[in-house]
């Protein structure tokens, strides 16, 4: 594949990408625990699939399950004003140099 060129199928990251997933309201990104460093009875969220989108030049996915939405979560409201949220799980992806964040809105399913 030449510089420039769209991959013809999926490529996977050479390194690992951690995940962090903060279940507030409009919370801000963080960086996830390294790999070797996470607390005792901590499972990292390990992502599905890193890496460049087959038959896009330079643009990367990650794919990742999202965990059990905790009972209680405030439902995203929009407009403006105190106590309104605009979004209530903030995921962050980082690696050894740099983390980022996607702030999203979910909801419990419905019985």
């Amino acid at each position: 594949m030449q510089a420039g060129e769209p991959p013809a199928q999926p490529v996977p990251t050479v390194e690992t990408f951690g995940l962090d997933f903060n279940f507030h309201p409009d919370a801000l990104a963080s960086k996830p625990f390294p790999s070797n460093v996470v607390p005792a009875n901590y499972r990292p969220p390990i992502p599905l699939f890193t890496g460049l989108t087959a038959g896009y030049s330079g643009l990367y996915q990650i794919n990742f399950v999202v965990p059990g939405v905790p009972a209680g979560l405030p439902p995203c409201v929009s407009g403006q004003g105190p106590g309104l949220v605009a979004t209530n799980l903030t995921v962050s992806v980082g690696g050894s140099a740099s983390f980022d964040g996607a702030a999203i809105c979910v909801s419990l399913p419905e019985p």
